[in-house]
């Protein structure tokens, strides 16, 4: 689970997936995951989409597109989702 040091609440790792490859509603969790793109490193987020291929065999291309088109729905501005 991740949860930020300002947010009371944690984010399920099954929400997570789900986030992270499919089109769902972030509803209270968009800070969360705003807060996880813009701090995590690459290292971090290359394992994350790694088992989430592995767990669920989407093709890591889409996971990290899923990641960009989140990061811009979020107003995330770094280099590495441009």
């Amino acid at each position: 689970m991740f949860a930020s040091k300002n947010q009371r609440k944690s984010i399920d790792v099954h929400f997570l997936k789900r986030v992270f490859t499919s089109d769902v509603y972030l509803g209270e969790y968009g800070n969360h995951l705003r807060g996880l793109l813009v701090i995590a490193q690459l290292p971090l987020l290359t394992e994350v989409v790694e088992s989430l291929h592995l767990d669920t065999g989407i093709e890591r291309s889409l996971v990290w597109q899923r990641m960009r088109a989140l990061s811009k729905k979020l107003g995330v501005q770094d280099p590495i989702w441009d």
